[in-house]
Protein backbone atom coordinates (compact mmCIF):
# COMPACT_ATOMS: atom_id res chain seq x y z
CA UNK A 1 0.00 0.00 0.00
CA UNK A 2 1.19 3.56 -0.63
CA UNK A 3 2.73 5.39 2.32
CA UNK A 4 1.03 8.59 3.50
CA UNK A 5 2.78 11.85 2.77
CA UNK A 6 4.94 13.03 5.67
CA UNK A 7 3.40 15.71 7.87
CA UNK A 8 4.74 19.20 7.22
CA UNK A 9 5.05 21.55 10.16
CA UNK A 10 3.59 23.69 11.51
CA UNK A 11 0.63 21.31 11.35
CA UNK A 12 -3.01 21.76 12.30
CA UNK A 13 -4.21 19.91 15.40
CA UNK A 14 -7.96 19.60 15.82
CA UNK A 15 -9.45 18.07 18.97
CA UNK A 16 -13.20 17.48 18.97
CA UNK A 17 -15.00 16.41 22.13
CA UNK A 18 -17.45 13.56 21.68
CA UNK A 19 -18.14 12.87 25.38
CA UNK A 20 -16.72 15.84 27.29
CA UNK A 21 -13.35 16.06 29.02
CA UNK A 22 -11.15 18.29 31.11
CA UNK A 23 -8.33 19.20 28.70
CA UNK A 24 -4.91 20.81 28.99
CA UNK A 25 -3.12 21.58 25.72
CA UNK A 26 0.40 22.91 25.27
CA UNK A 27 1.61 24.03 21.85
CA UNK A 28 5.32 24.46 21.24
CA UNK A 29 5.94 24.59 25.00
CA UNK A 30 3.23 27.14 25.86
CA UNK A 31 -0.08 26.51 27.58
CA UNK A 32 -2.81 27.40 25.05
CA UNK A 33 -5.91 25.82 26.62
CA UNK A 34 -6.91 24.54 30.03
CA UNK A 35 -10.52 23.79 30.85
CA UNK A 36 -13.59 21.72 30.14
CA UNK A 37 -14.30 20.78 26.54
CA UNK A 38 -18.01 19.87 26.36
CA UNK A 39 -19.38 17.46 23.75
CA UNK A 40 -19.51 18.97 20.27
CA UNK A 41 -16.90 21.66 20.98
CA UNK A 42 -13.42 21.63 19.49
CA UNK A 43 -9.94 23.12 19.69
CA UNK A 44 -8.07 24.03 16.52
CA UNK A 45 -4.37 25.03 16.64
CA UNK A 46 -1.36 25.10 14.35
CA UNK A 47 2.05 24.21 15.72
CA UNK A 48 4.97 21.82 15.70
CA UNK A 49 4.85 19.98 19.03
CA UNK A 50 1.76 19.43 21.19
CA UNK A 51 1.22 17.94 24.63
CA UNK A 52 -2.37 16.91 25.35
CA UNK A 53 -3.66 15.85 28.74
CA UNK A 54 -7.32 14.85 29.04
CA UNK A 55 -9.48 13.43 31.81
CA UNK A 56 -11.30 11.31 29.21
CA UNK A 57 -9.07 10.68 26.16
CA UNK A 58 -11.62 8.18 24.77
CA UNK A 59 -14.09 11.07 24.58
CA UNK A 60 -11.92 13.03 22.12
CA UNK A 61 -11.51 12.77 18.36
CA UNK A 62 -8.03 14.00 17.42
CA UNK A 63 -6.65 14.90 13.98
CA UNK A 64 -3.13 16.05 13.14
CA UNK A 65 -2.62 17.52 9.66
CA UNK A 66 -6.04 16.14 8.67
CA UNK A 67 -5.19 12.57 9.71
CA UNK A 68 -6.94 10.79 12.58
CA UNK A 69 -4.85 10.10 15.67
CA UNK A 70 -5.92 7.09 17.76
CA UNK A 71 -4.97 8.07 21.31
CA UNK A 72 -5.74 4.50 22.47
CA UNK A 73 -2.93 3.26 20.20
CA UNK A 74 -0.39 5.73 21.65
CA UNK A 75 1.66 5.21 24.79
CA UNK A 76 0.99 8.06 27.22
CA UNK A 77 3.75 9.78 29.17
CA UNK A 78 4.17 8.99 32.88
CA UNK A 79 1.78 11.85 33.76
CA UNK A 80 -0.89 10.53 31.35
CA UNK A 81 -0.28 13.14 28.65
CA UNK A 82 0.16 12.47 24.95
CA UNK A 83 2.90 13.99 22.80
CA UNK A 84 1.73 14.77 19.28
CA UNK A 85 3.66 16.23 16.38
CA UNK A 86 7.43 16.55 16.37
CA UNK A 87 9.13 15.29 19.50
Amino acid sequence: PPQPEPVSYPARLRITSTAGAQVTLRRDGRLVFEGRLPPGKYLDWRGTAFILHASNPKGLRVELAGRPVDLAALRPEADGSFRLGKK
